[in-house]
């Protein structure tokens, strides 16, 4: 509870910097678009924390491979590089993080193009979020499952 709390908090944060450096540029941009794929992805990492918290019990092992994971995930989606000079191979391995559909969404937003139309992108966000906490909830219960059949 405390760690959503906190990305609420964090967001706020981000809403309220992005608003003050730009609140001029409000009217030619759909700043409120940005902001909800924002939200939308600290959920997604938020779920995806999660997740490996409960598969990971090592505090060592869990910062490895969270910092693994991150720097992978945004080298192979286009967070570092433009995903225009990517491989395809490669993008569409990337297709299967909800940092590319971040992107995505970003640069058709950019682009653009209306909330409205984005909605099948934004529906895998969403997917990816709820997905991750299934997971881990299953993972949650099988680990507890299984400490309760040992015998000593």
């Amino acid at each position: 509870m405390s760690t959503i709390l906190a990305q609420h908090v964090l967001m706020l944060i981000a809403f309220t910097f992005t608003y003050l450096l730009i609140k001029d540029k409000i009217g030619t941009q759909n700043i409120w678009n940005f902001y909800l794929v924002m939200y939308l992805f600290s959920w997604c990492t938020l779920a995806m924390s999660f997740l490996m918290s409960r598969l990971i019990s090592s505090e060592q092992a869990l910062t490895a491979a969270v910092t693994g994971l991150s720097l992978g995930l945004a080298f192979i989606s286009g967070a570092f590089v433009p995903q225009a000079v990517l491989s395809p191979f490669i993008l569409n391995i990337a297709k299967i993080s909800p940092v590319y559909w971040t992107i995505v969404l970003n640069e058709k937003l950019n682009a653009g193009i209306q909330l409205g139309k984005l909605l099948i992108p934004i529906g895998i966000l969403i997917a990816f979020a709820v997905s991750f906490v299934l997971i881990a909830l299953l993972a949650s219960r099988q680990k507890k499952h299984s400490i309760k059949n040992l015998t000593f």
